[in-house]
């Protein structure tokens, strides 16, 4: 088992302390126990914190249980989480490692512990890769493929919208386009948003995008994002629980404000104007930005979405 016996394991203050190599096992986080992977995994009060917002059922498997079977039980739970109706054991694994990481960091880089951060982070991490595994990739894989940028219909606008982040979380930006049946610019615009997600890069753009395309009370609108768990969240039931839930509430109360709208996932190769105005919206000053001319260094993009340049997608 390589988290008991392996890496983490051999990282505890408990094992340093038996090379020798540290004084002190003292847990550096509750300053009560030796820090042993049973403490830092169900013991130490912040962790317990953590795991009883997680699930309010989380005490039914008792810490009193020989820790491999205590880590077995978890492990082996499929049953959907409190409120989340993701399985037990996606949330477990991700609450472990990120438990650890703060741990990391609050000893390496003296970042305060923080019970309802980790829980959110936790959830994020969580619900993006079930979202990412649980729906099933339209068609099959048939080796490597043409992809271009799609005018709409006519009479029809079409939102291009992305997200930037330096660093996952990190300095975010955003940014995307609305374009007419002909690819002509109507507008763009860029947000740098501070620090935050990647997921919540994306839809912060999707958010902006929409209220832009309703403030310029367009009726027929196609929006494309290349943010697949984004497309999938804003599709799915709503989750009230979830750590961005206000913004994908907004995205949904602004794509009902518009008569006729569409939302799509497309590859990034079809997306390609929209992320180069995204990485600009991360090096912005901080705010939203309108661009009502399109930027030099993005109009060769656009010029090739005009055309029909097609990009390789292996």
């Amino acid at each position: 088992m390589i988290y008991e016996d392996g890496f983490i394991s051999r990282k505890t203050l408990e094992y340093l302390h038996h090379l020798g190599i540290i004084d002190n096992p003292t847990c550096i986080i509750c300053k009560r126990e030796v820090e042993s992977i049973d403490h830092i995994s169900r013991s130490c009060p912040h962790v317990v914190a953590i795991f009883s917002k997680l699930s309010p059922t989380f005490a039914d498997i008792p810490n009193t249980m020989d820790f491999k079977h205590w880590l077995f039980e978890h492990a082996h739970n499929n049953s959907p989480s409190h409120a989340f109706n993701i399985p037990w054991v996606v949330i477990f694994c991700f609450a472990i490692w990120i438990l650890w990481n703060q741990r990391n960091q609050f000893l390496y880089c003296h970042q305060n512990v923080d019970v309802q951060r980790a829980h959110n982070l936790i959830i994020e991490r969580a619900t993006e890769f079930w979202a990412s595994i649980s729906t099933p990739a339209t068609g099959s894989k048939q080796g490597p493929k043409f992809i271009s940028w799609e005018p709409p219909p006519p009479f029809w606008y079409k939102a291009n919208t992305d997200g930037s982040t330096l660093g996952n979380p990190g300095n975010a930006g955003c940014g995307g386009i609305l374009r007419d049946y002909q690819g002509r610019w109507v507008v763009g615009f860029l947000r740098n948003i501070g620090h935050t997600t990647a997921l919540a890069a994306e839809l912060w753009a999707i958010k902006d995008g929409l209220s832009i395309a309703k403030s310029l009370q367009l009726q027929n609108v196609i929006l494309e994002t290349d943010c697949r768990v984004a497309y999938i969240l804003l599709s799915d039931n709503l989750n009230p629980f979830h750590p961005h839930s206000t913004l994908l509430m907004d995205c949904r109360d602004l794509l009902r404000t518009i008569s006729q709208v569409q939302m799509k996932h497309v590859m990034r190769e079809g997306n390609m104007a929209a992320d180069a105005i995204a990485k600009k919206g991360a090096l912005a000053p901080h705010g939203f930005h309108f661009l009502f001319d399109c930027p030099p260094d993005v109009e060769l993009l656009c010029m090739a979405d005009r055309v029909g340049v097609c990009y390789l997608r292996r």
